[in-house]
């Protein structure tokens, strides 16, 4: 009898370790859960990870309701696929396949992004495993240079070879949430690389159109917790559109979870 009772008093340990380590399998760190925009709790992305720590799903709430879903889907540790879901009307909750984008590699580097149904395509190349030149579907192609830190601090746009639109950046130096988390920003346009790619958080930008006319300028305002990263941020916009007064826009709030 006590034979067995020492049998089972194993069991359940074998079981409860097992159940401890499965709860356990993402990697340890800081992980982006949600972003509230207007520091109202009505519009909310949220992001969910695999057991690698990869991001697997980004759904967008809005009044309780998941209007828009992103799956992720992954080869070698690497995006190869990212399907977009979204309402076909806001009297159906249900959420239907739109649209997805493969992704091709050359080692580590994304080579080419390709969105179906519409086959929209963009073409990456690189140096020094920077993206150096993106070649899009139309007669167009987005130039970058970076800083010292890998960060993207100007970005021309060029059409039928001359120069279009150019846009430049500055950065703060703490930690970009975002930074090789998730390559789609909004809704499908190539991957991301502002954000994706650049380690600091963006604290001014600069629109400049092809009549070299500045249209805009914004300034990104950060709130950091102790580690760094932002837990509140807001754009002062000012544009030709809205008299040039500086606007306070697209607040969010930024939540983690440790693991």
């Amino acid at each position: 009898m006590m034979k067995n009772i020492k049998i089972l008093g194993l069991l359940a340990i074998l079981i409860f370790t097992g159940c401890e380590k499965d709860e356990n399998k993402i990697p340890s760190g800081t992980y982006l859960t949600g972003v509230i925009y207007h520091q109202n709790a009505d519009q909310i992305r949220r992001y969910s990870y695999n057991d690698q720590g990869f991001l697997s799903y980004r759904e967008y709430e809005f009044n309780d309701i998941i209007t828009e879903k992103f799956k992720y889907q992954y080869e070698n540790g690497k995006i190869n696929r990212i399907d977009y879901y979204g309402l076909n009307s806001y009297n159906d909750y249900t959420l239907y396949l739109k649209e997805y984008m493969i992704l091709d590699y050359n080692m580590v580097n994304i080579t080419k992004s390709t969105q179906y149904p519409d086959l929209i395509i963009n073409v990456y190349e690189y140096d020094n495993n920077r993206v150096k030149k993106i070649i899009h579907s139309s007669n167009s192609y987005t130039e970058y240079q970076y800083d010292s830190n890998g960060n993207i601090v100007n970005a021309i746009l060029f059409k039928d070879g001359s120069e279009y639109w150019k846009f430049t950046y500055k950065y703060d130096n703490k930690k970009n949430p975002f930074y090789n988390v998730e390559p789609i920003n909004e809704n499908f346009s190539g991957v991301d690389f502002l954000k994706y790619s650049c380690p600091n958080n963006l604290k001014y930008e600069v629109f400049v159109n092809e009549n070299n006319d500045t249209i805009s300028k914004s300034e990104y305002i950060y709130e950091y917790n102790s580690i760094d990263l932002p837990i509140l941020s807001y754009e002062l916009f000012t544009s030709e559109s809205n008299g040039y007064e500086r606007d306070s826009v697209h607040t969010q709030l930024y939540k983690y979870e440790i693991k």
